[in-house]
């Protein structure tokens, strides 16, 4: 895709239908400046470094969208459902954000991107906690019954903790590569088929 020529709205409903998907929509570096993108889906779309500057974006749908480097300046982003969105390093200078749906810590922990890397520091980060959580538990000292079962209690509790962010971390990988859980259900559908 040529991303030196301004899209249009008629070309990004067209490449939208084309895709089949707005997860399959992938708009990267592209000049998408001051055009009305105003209720359309784009959950899960690639925009990765698009210009976006003065666009009307008002109550489109990006959850999960990849915005990283895009530029955002001006534009309108007010009733916009931003859940899970991946904004690292875009530029928001002067848009508007009122009315904007952030999501909660619960739904955002388990939507957006996350590149290799973050996926890597994240899951030895969570092990080394639940490893430090481990340590600590061994070496306190235990007097009564109760104090071990205190200690017991908030050992699982580190480890639920950490299976979810790990779970959450995977899941984030995923929506990287544009897959879901589903995908990831046909998958082990089909290698057990093909191994039968």
């Amino acid at each position: 895709m040529n991303t030196d020529k301004p899209l249009t709205r008629e070309d990004v409903e067209r490449l939208l239908q084309d895709a089949g998907s707005s997860t399959k929509l992938v708009l990267n570096g592209c000049d998408l400046g001051g055009i009305d993108l105003s209720g359309l889906d784009l959950s899960s779309a690639s925009l990765d470094g698009a210009n976006l500057r003065h666009a009307n974006l008002n109550s489109a749908n990006l959850v999960l969208a990849y915005l990283s480097k895009a530029d955002l300046s001006g534009a309108d982003l007010s009733g916009t459902d931003l859940s899970g969105v991946d904004l690292g390093q875009a530029n928001l200078g002067q848009a508007d954000l009122s009315e904007v749906n952030p999501g909660n810590f619960v739904t955002n922990l388990f939507r957006g991107r996350i590149n290799r890397r973050s996926y890597l520091v994240g899951g030895l980060a969570s092990n080394s906690a639940f490893l430090v959580a481990i340590l600590i538990f061994s070496h306190l000292p235990i007097h009564t019954d109760l104090a071990a079962i205190v200690g017991v209690v908030a050992l699982l509790l580190v480890w639920v903790v950490v299976v979810l962010f790990s779970i959450s971390l995977m899941i984030r990988r995923f929506h990287d590569f544009n897959k879901g859980g589903s995908y990831i259900k046909k998958d082990s559908t089909m290698r057990h088929h093909t191994h039968d």
